[in-house]
């Protein structure tokens, strides 16, 4: 991505179910190689499985909200998906589902902002507090720590077929998350 990309947050639409499959799949096989089996990466998990899905979901509000990075003129190169929390621990947060960028969007600030975005959303709809769900082994995971999420649970969850350890990232404070006193670095 090079200096002269305008970058816009904004709310998923229909016609960006391919957009976030194709990311949402790149970012998988790029991230989990060494955490999920080989032949879910390069059989199972499909692109045009996968936007099926999306594209379900944006049509019937499967998932709460998605947001996407667009970069002009690439098109969408990220998006988070998040709503209310299916999690019994904690039932009043919001919960961030899913958050991935494209390898060459990463390490922008660009997550931290559509992170933030999240968090005001949740903030506007009454919510104070939201977690996401990471497997243990994500080397991402950290982003969450950066951002002042606390470590909230350790628990497994099925992935690929295979049962993963998984760790709850809490925000308890999204005021803070929502400040400006965070820096975009």
């Amino acid at each position: 991505m090079g200096n002269t990309a305008s970058i816009t947050i904004r709310r998923a639409r229909d016609s960006d179910a391919l957009a976030i499959a194709r990311v949402h799949v790149e970012t998988w096989r790029e991230t989990y190689p060494t955490l999920l089996p080989p032949e879910y990466l390069a059989e199972k998990l499909s692109i045009s499985r996968s936007a099926t899905n999306w594209s379900r979901s944006l049509r019937t509000g499967g998932v709460e909200k998605i947001l996407v990075v667009e970069s002009e003129p690439t098109g969408v190169i990220g998006f988070a998906a998040f709503g209310p929390s299916r999690e019994t621990m904690f039932p009043d947060d919001g919960e961030l589902y899913a958050i991935y960028l494209d390898v060459d969007a990463q390490n922008l600030g660009l997550g931290r902002q559509l992170c933030r975005q999240v968090a005001a959303d949740f903030v506007k709809n009454g919510r104070t507090a939201m977690f996401a769900e990471v497997l243990e082994g994500n080397p991402s995971r950290f982003f969450y720590e950066a951002l002042g999420a606390e470590r909230a649970a350790v628990k497994e969850h099925r992935f690929a077929g295979e049962l993963l350890p998984t760790v709850l990232y809490r925000f308890a404070d999204l005021g803070a998350l929502t400040s400006a006193k965070l820096h975009d670095g």
